[in-house]
């Protein structure tokens, strides 16, 4: 009698899938200790969970890029929301918007122009 076999074997894509999600965590993991410069157990707490389905429900979970842009835009909420922005006339009518220290725009009032 000859054995035929037909389709793939299971084990081999099974380890070859576990091997692909290992190595996606040890590249995110790779990328994110420069970020916070040390991790250990306490930063992985709920909040931290919570800010990832966040980014998730924002962007989406139809694409891989949804949630990327997901977390793009709640960063960026965050850091606008916690972070001092300033407002300074610099002229009668000019203003120059500052994010910290960084000098962002300029608001002519009196032409109605914002330069970056």
């Amino acid at each position: 009698m000859i054995r035929v076999h037909i389709g793939a074997f299971r084990s081999a894509a099974f380890a070859g899938g576990f091997a692909a999600l290992v190595l996606n965590a040890g590249v995110a993991g790779a990328l994110y200790v420069p970020q916070v410069g040390i991790i250990n157990p306490s930063e992985m707490t709920p909040a931290a969970s919570i800010e990832i389905a966040i980014w998730t429900a924002v962007g989406g979970r139809a694409t891989l890029i949804g949630p990327i842009v997901g977390a793009f835009f709640i960063d960026i909420a965050n850091a606008l929301v916690n972070q001092h922005i300033g407002l300074e006339e610099t002229d009668d009518g000019v203003w120059s918007i500052y994010f910290n220290t960084v000098l962002l725009a300029t608001l002519d009032e009196r032409d109605f122009l914002i330069r970056g």
